[in-house]
């Protein structure tokens, strides 16, 4: 397993009063497997699962195929969104004082991601934050934000950028900030010696 890496991103929001952006929180539908799909894929994951050297036979590896490939599926959900993300609410703040920045952090949110270089998962925690402007969004929300970019195939700086995007794109804060933190299971790759 791969030490642990931290990814900070820090970004100022470029606030225009009053101008909301759209978060596109689910970039593609995607339908559910047909049986026929299904059927495929497990039989695909089989052969290979084979070939590595499973024995399929066993009590306890018969159904590894359709658990391996559900598995998949269940990693990969956040390429379905959460229409819940995008309830937003007025600041309530009423006794700061005018131009006090008022800040919402949350974390540490674990999360297990794909790495889309080998296939991957690595598992992390992630810290989420922003600096309230006139929105504000409940802290559930951040790890709802966290789920929808770690559940797909990424890259660990890139699902902390989608992370920043997203609360800026929801909040228009005066600045958002995440950080990553996660261990790798992509194997180490050293020089051959043969």
């Amino acid at each position: 397993m791969a030490e642990g890496k931290a990814t900070p991103i820090v970004r100022r929001a470029a606030s225009t009063p009053g101008r909301r952006r759209a978060l596109k929180v689910a970039p593609r539908a995607r339908a559910p497997l047909r049986a026929n799909e299904r059927k495929r894929f497990e039989g695909h994951v089989a052969e290979i699962f084979s070939r590595l050297g499973m024995e399929l036979g066993s009590a306890g590896t018969k159904d590894t195929p359709r658990r391996h490939l559900q598995a998949l599926w269940d990693l990969t959900l956040g390429y379905e969104g959460d229409p819940k993300v995008g309830t937003v609410f007025p600041r309530e703040c009423r006794q700061c004082p005018e131009g006090e920045f008022e800040q919402t952090v949350e974390g540490p949110i674990s999360f297990t991601s794909l790495c889309e270089h080998h296939g991957l998962p690595f598992d992390g925690h992630a810290w989420v934050g922003y600096l309230r402007n006139e929105r504000i969004i409940g802290i559930s929300k951040l790890t709802r934000i966290v789920r929808i970019y770690t559940r797909r195939f990424s890259l660990q700086e890139r699902i902390a950028q989608e992370i920043v995007n997203a609360l800026i794109a929801l909040a228009d804060p005066f600045g958002a900030a995440v950080y990553l933190e996660a261990k790798h299971s992509a194997p180490a790759r050293a020089a051959s010696t043969r």
